[in-house]
């Protein structure tokens, strides 16, 4: 059953979230009035009231800069009454004087409304015996951004509708929410991101109850959607098989990334065992599959999901309260060229659905950037991480700590000799190089002087200084004559990788 706006329903949350926000239960009061603004038309009464009352709310939890941000949306808007808006102009001067108006808001809109642009230091090679990868075609240091992009197609998660945009992911339940013009399922954080979603508008909107159980699925409508635009764009004829697709794109298009990447057979045969009719129907409403018979388009739509499981990256929420929490799924076809390292060198940080990939480590000129797909030597048994990913991916994996069986709590340190670069493990008791002699000493000097500045960095991270803590680690990380496995560098890279997502998760908070 489809939800659509019920006036009552939204008079009853309203009513609610006030009765709650008199009880100083703050966050249900938010919930109550998100409520409230899905079951409301944009402009009406209890839509305007609701924005102010959540105003309200952020206020009494000192969220002033989100409170200003609500309140400069109804006043640029110019919602509701002029008696109104003046008596929320008068909350938005108290909360500018508790802020002073030392910086500017950025509203949600603005965070989102850019398309970032790719910086030119990987590129895109086939390996002999492997799937095409990302390779630095420079040495690229610890904490570089290479990658900023947004999705080629993304879903939000059907339990997160209530509090994210649907467009650009951002949480909006403590900040300006736009219902949809159809349906009281989801919110947008501006009417920008509203009005630019003709997915959800032509085609989800009036069926959004049959898309909340799609799973994988819903993402390849998403694809296959886009596909489609891009071609009408270009007045192109009828598809009726994806190969039809490639000769019309030009070559550096992400549909043509999109196109070439590898799918699973068996996840395709497990596909084709289900009812897919309402999938089917979706896509032969689109003008470039209409005349697609239906065992052509299952064949499609079977052919794309397997391509998706296997290639599609996970959205976090990433908090430093709670961690990661996924939101939804999304196609980056950048960032599923990066094959699997138990020990990657990236780590992808997401504001809303915009993902963000940085090192973590120095990557070497032609050296693979390795993306981790869920697992990790240093949380994961190898029998784990080998299973998991057999079962998911449908490889075994033959990384570096899986060919050597790292392990998290490695005694021994591999290292390169400063005399003869021959490789050594020191234990206990070495002292000089087995082949040419030299004495160990300014090694072990070097690895105590690391070990001294480690252990200082460590206790600005745990004083929640994480700037003072990156600064720290860059400006002494260990040189290239000394290698992995080794307990401390796997704690230096792992502090760095910390440090990453915690100032990521601070700026865009």
């Amino acid at each position: 059953m489809v939800e659509t706006k019920c006036s009552k329903l939204a008079n009853e949350c309203k009513t609610n979230g006030n009765s709650h926000y008199r009880n100083k239960a703050f966050e249900l009061a938010l919930d109550c009035y998100s409520k409230c603004i899905r079951n409301s038309s944009f402009g009406s009464d209890s839509y305007v009231k609701c924005l102010g009352n959540k105003s309200a709310v952020l206020y009494e939890m000192q969220e002033y800069r989100k409170s200003i941000s609500i309140l400069e949306f109804v006043k640029q808007n110019t919602l509701g009454d002029q008696d109104y808006r003046r008596k929320l102009g008068k909350r938005l001067t108290l909360c500018r004087e508790r802020t002073k108006g030392s910086e500017i808001i950025k509203t949600s809109a603005e965070d989102c409304g850019t398309n970032p642009s790719s910086p030119s230091k990987t590129a895109v090679v086939s390996i002999a015996g492997m799937a095409r990868s990302l390779i630095a075609t420079e040495d690229i240091h610890s904490d570089e951004v290479l990658l900023s992009l947004v999705p080629f197609a993304a879903v939000l998660g059907s339990d997160c509708w209530a509090s994210y945009c649907y467009s650009c992911f951002v949480y909006i339940v403590d900040s300006v929410a736009v219902p949809c013009e159809g349906c009281s399922y989801v919110q947008y954080c501006s009417l920008e991101c509203r009005d630019g979603d003709r997915v959800h508008r032509n085609i989800e909107c009036r069926q959004m109850d049959k898309f909340r159980d799609l799973g994988i699925l819903h993402l390849v409508i998403r694809v296959i959607h886009r596909i489609s635009f891009e071609l009408t764009e270009n007045d192109c004829n009828e598809i009726h098989d994806l190969q039809d697709v490639l000769p019309l794109l030009p070559h550096d298009s992400d549909t043509r990334d999109l196109m070439e990447l590898c799918h699973q057979p068996e996840a395709k045969s497990e596909i084709l065992k289900y009812d897919i009719s309402f999938p089917i129907r979706v896509v032969k409403s689109l003008p470039q599959f209409c005349k697609t018979d239906v065992k052509k388009t299952r064949e499609i739509i079977a052919t794309l999901a397997s391509q998706l499981i296997c290639n599609s990256s996970t959205i976090m929420k990433q908090s430093l309260v709670h961690g990661n929490t996924p939101i939804g799924s999304g196609i980056y076809p950048k960032i599923a060229l990066m094959n699997h390292s138990c020990y990657s060198n990236i780590v992808c940080l997401f504001n809303g659905k915009v993902a963000t990939v940085k090192t973590t480590q120095r990557v070497p000129q032609h050296e693979q950037l390795f993306n981790s797909y869920g697992v990790d030597f240093e949380y994961d048994s190898k029998v784990e991480r080998q299973e998991q990913l057999f079962m998911q991916y449908n490889f075994k994996c033959s990384c570096q700590p899986c060919r050597e069986d790292w392990k998290r709590n490695q005694t021994v340190r591999n290292a390169i000799c400063m005399g003869c670069n021959s490789s050594i493990v020191i234990a206990k008791g070495t002292s000089t190089c087995s082949v040419c002699k030299i004495s160990l000493t300014e090694l072990f000097n070097v690895l105590q002087s690391l070990e001294e500045q480690y252990h200082a960095a460590y206790k600005c991270f745990t004083r929640k200084e994480y700037d003072a803590t990156l600064h720290h680690l860059k400006e002494s990380q260990p040189e290239a004559h000394l290698t992995l496995p080794d307990a401390l560098l796997l704690d230096w890279n792992d502090l760095i990788k910390k440090c990453i997502t915690a100032i990521h998760i601070v700026t865009h908070s």
